[in-house]
C-alpha cells in the first residue's frame, strides 16, 4: 500500500497510531512493525537492507547484501508482520525494488508512507532500474492513494 501526502499531513503520526492499536491487549488483527527510512539510505542497497533488517529484529552477523536480505526474507516467511515504512521517499529507487523482492518472497505486507517524488519519478521514467522498480506499483493497491499528496486545503482553520 502506497501512501502518498506533502510534509505535515500525518502520515508519520498516522503510522504510529496504527502500531500502538497493534500493541493493545485486545488487539486481534495482524502484528505491524514500524521503520524509519533515512536520508543515508539513498539508493544504497547494502544499507538499506541493513537498516531494515536491524529494525525488523533480524540483524545478520555476516556482511554484505544478501546476509540481512535472507535474514528479513527468513524472518518475514515466519512472522509476517505489515511493515510501515516511513519516509520512504528517502531510500529512492533502490528501496522500491526492495519492497518488490519482499513482497514476492514473503507473505508480509508493506505500507509505503512517503513524499510524491520517488513514485513519480518511477512513473515518468524508461530506463535502467527505474523501469524494474515500477514492478513496485504493479503490486500496490490501485489506485495509488495520493490524495494528500499536494497538501490540505486550510481554510479558517478547518482541514
Amino acid at each position: 500500500f502506497a501512501c502518498l501526502a506533502q510534509t505535515g499531513v500525518g502520515k508519520t503520526v498516522s503510522g504510529r497510531r496504527l502500531i500502538s492499536q497493534a500493541i493493545a491487549r485486545d488487539w486481534n488483527g495482524p502484528r505491524r512493525v514500524f521503520v524509519s527510512a533515512l536520508n543515508t539510505w539513498r539508493e544504497n542497497k547494502v544499507t538499506i537492507l541493513r537498516g531494515l533488517a536491524t529494525s525488523l529484529g533480524c540483524t545478520p552477523e555476516a556482511s554484505g547484501a544478501n546476509a540481512p536480505m535472507d535474514a528479513i526474507v527468513a524472518t518475514r516467511r515466519s512472522d509476517p508482520r505489515t511493515v510501515f515504512i516511513d519516509e520512504a521517499h528517502q531510500g529512492g529507487v533502490m528501496l522500491m525494488r526492495i519492497i518488490k523482492d519482499l513482497v514476492n518472497e514473503t507473505p508480509a505486507r508493506f505500507v509505503y508512507l512517503a513524499l510524491r517524488t520517488e513514485l513519480d519519478r518511477v512513473r515518468s521514467a524508461s530506463t535502467g532500474n527505474i523501469v524494474e522498480a515500477r514492478q513496485c506499483l504493479r503490486r500496490c493497491l490501485q489506485p495509488v492513494f495520493d490524495s494528500y499528496a499536494d497538501g490540505v486545503d486550510v481554510r479558517d482553520g478547518v482541514a
